[in-house]
């Protein structure tokens, strides 16, 4: 059997109703580039019958195959669970809501092959997303950008684009807790282009993103891809030790040229309160790093498959 030249990774989260219009889609585009393809469906815990959706569409056509996890792990690491199982020459990974256009694939599949590029990467216009959910993805952006050392992030891209072969083995290297689909892409180099293409709206349903579910992730992200933190708090309390020693020298110089004696026990103990709660919050800070190295070294899967369907090796947990 002939190995496909594009594969499709999809992962599906309550995406029940959108699965046959978007598989019917894509089928039509990637049939127009090259009819040599797989999708690849993972389905990522889904309460709704995402999974039962996928089987069908499996058993009648055995170019589109199926993971299911045990559980709901998370958007990334379906990705990656996916990503560890493609065959394709190329990579195109995309959500499963239809607000990533299947036909879209085309001009980014062009794109690679007409500027020699190895990853071309949609960036966002006229998003059509709520008004709250665009004001916390630019803060989102906007804090994590400032917290991570090495890599800057365009708040208008996402994960849909297309990725070359060695791309994706460069990103199935990693085997970090806490994965990043996007930072990895970002990580690896190679070239890249980024094409504007205008967004979809989500055909139904809300995003499984809530404002809680994107503060948690925001949070290890940052401690697990960033060491500025640590940088700041070392900044910090260097200021605090500096401003300390000069302000006790100012007393000792005042106490002794002029006979000033030290007072205000209250300012003293309103200080002491302030730097109690600073060192007690960087130790908070430290602790959560310290917990990432202790949780990372148990080495535990980022996922466990309950089950796949078309895939002709087993899934390994990851």
């Amino acid at each position: 059997m002939t190995d496909p030249h594009l594969s499709i990774v999809i992962p599906i989260y309550r995406n029940a109703d959108h699965l046959t219009p978007l598989n019917k889609r894509l089928v039509k585009t990637l049939l127009k580039i090259n009819p040599h393809f797989e999708i690849i469906y993972v389905c990522d815990g889904s309460p709704d019958n995402s999974w039962l959706k996928i089987q069908e569409l499996a058993t009648s056509d055995c170019r589109v195959k199926g993971i299911n996890f045990s559980q709901n792990y998370g958007q990334q690491s379906a990705i990656l669970a996916g990503l560890s199982s493609v065959k394709g020459m190329w990579v195109i990974v995309m959500d499963g809501d239809l607000q990533d256009q299947p036909e879209d694939i085309t001009i980014l599949y062009e794109t690679a092959i007409n500027d020699a590029k190895d990853i071309v990467v949609r960036r966002r216009i006229n998003r059509k997303d709520s008004i709250f959910t665009k004001l916390t993805s630019a803060l989102y952006y906007r804090v994590y950008n400032f917290l991570i050392d090495d890599i800057k992030y365009d708040g208008a891209t996402g994960n849909f684009g297309i990725y070359s072969q060695k791309v994706i083995r460069a990103i199935n290297q990693f085997k970090e807790d806490d994965p990043s689909f996007a930072y990895y892409a970002k990580m690896v180099g190679f070239s890249k282009k980024y094409i504007d293409i205008e967004q979809n709206f989500r055909e139904s349903g809300n995003s499984s993103y809530t404002f809680s579910k994107r503060l948690a992730l925001a949070l290890n992200y940052f401690i697990s891809h960033s060491t500025k933190p640590i940088k700041i708090m070392i900044g910090f309390g260097l200021c605090i030790s500096v401003i300390s020693v000069v302000t006790g020298l100012i007393f000792i110089y005042r106490y002794y040229e002029y006979g000033v004696s030290i007072e205000g026990w209250t300012s003293i103990a309103v200080l002491l309160f302030f730097q109690t709660g600073l060192i007690t919050f960087f130790l908070g800070m430290i602790g959560l790093y310290v917990s990432k190295i202790f949780l990372q070294s148990k080495n535990r899967p980022h996922y466990i498959v309950q089950e796949t369907i078309n895939l002709e090796n087993e899934i390994r947990n990851f």
